[in-house]
């Protein structure tokens, strides 16, 4: 059985698929940080839930549609080690866009305060604790 943060997570990865941005930040506190790692594109955090929403409206600029399947939620005291499969059609390229990666969501009274992705589960774990 998936406990209440895990579930928290889960919501908020379904509401990121089906693109509602208001059902996401819901699940968020005001001063949510969503960190990129160095290596990303866009590296660095974003704060609140414009910064959220601007890192997400980066992504979908990109990639219109996308789909977050979740393949493992594992608690880790208020943090939550997920690995989930980002899923895209890339309309340029005609083709499919499948990868699997590494998020660590940190919460704080049932909601999310904290979102940082990794290139791998190693990374994650450690930065989990």
């Amino acid at each position: 059985m998936e406990g209440e943060q895990s579930a928290v997570v889960r919501r908020v990865y379904d509401a990121l698929s089906r693109a509602d941005m208001p059902a996401a930040l819901a699940l968020m506190t005001a001063d949510v940080e969503f960190v990129n790692p160095p290596d990303a594109v866009e590296p660095g955090t974003r704060r609140g839930h414009d910064g959220f929403s601007a890192a997400i409206d980066n992504m979908r600029a990109t990639f219109p549609v996308f789909e977050y399947v979740v393949e493992t939620l594992e608690e880790r005291g208020e943090r939550v080690v997920a690995t989930a499969t980002f899923q895209t059609h890339s309309e340029a390229q005609g083709t499919a866009i499948s990868a699997l990666r590494h998020h660590v969501w940190t919460l704080r009274d049932g909601k999310v305060e904290r979102f940082e992705w990794f290139n791998s589960r190693a990374e994650a774990l450690a930065a989990a604790g």
